[in-house]
């Protein structure tokens, strides 16, 4: 597993990304299609991060990450899922 000082090259992610959406829960599902870099052993890997701002202002919102038995599954399906458990409507809009 990589060491936290250590620095890789990050995955390719395309133009474009999926819609986000709430499941029954209310919780917010936000999925990231991407390639590994070529550069980078998946083993290095020790998880995914994806930090959320607003378009408007860049004010930070939240950070989700992925790690654990979620980060294999990810890495095999070349999709990151990330779930916003907390979401605040009055903060974003979806769609």
């Amino acid at each position: 597993m990589a060491s936290v000082m250590e620095k890789l090259y990050p995955p390719i992610i395309g133009g474009s990304l999926p819609a986000c959406y709430k499941d029954k829960s209310g919780t917010v599902v936000i999925t990231v299609p991407f390639s590994m870099n070529r550069a980078v052993d998946s083993k290095l890997i020790g998880g995914f991060r994806i930090k959320i701002k607003t378009v408007q202002s860049n004010t930070f919102l939240k950070t989700l990450d992925i790690v654990g038995s979620d980060l294999i599954k990810t890495l095999n399906n070349n999709i990151a899922t990330f779930h916003w458990t907390d979401f605040d409507d009055s903060k974003v809009k979806l769609g």
